[in-house]
């Protein structure tokens, strides 16, 4: 059984339900694939994008599933 971490909250993932770690736990980037890469990098650079009112920074962070992704500006 592997462990992976979501924002510091440790999950295990396993052959249960045949989920991998980047399934359950997908970063910003991915999560906001249909923002052009330009725009998404523009806002990270002036703070403008939190996961749950938190100021993230860095598009690679993973997210925790049911976590709102918000870019203000």
């Amino acid at each position: 059984m592997e462990q992976t971490s979501c924002l510091g909250v440790v999950m295990n993932i396993g052959d249960d339900d045949g989920s991998t770690s980047s399934e359950l736990c997908p970063t910003v980037r991915e999560r906001c694939s249909d923002i052009p890469e330009r725009w998404l990098q523009n806002a990270l650079e002036r703070g403008l994008i939190m996961i749950d009112g938190i100021p993230v920074t860095d598009l690679d962070t993973k997210t925790l599933p049911g976590s709102e992704i918000t870019i203000g500006g």
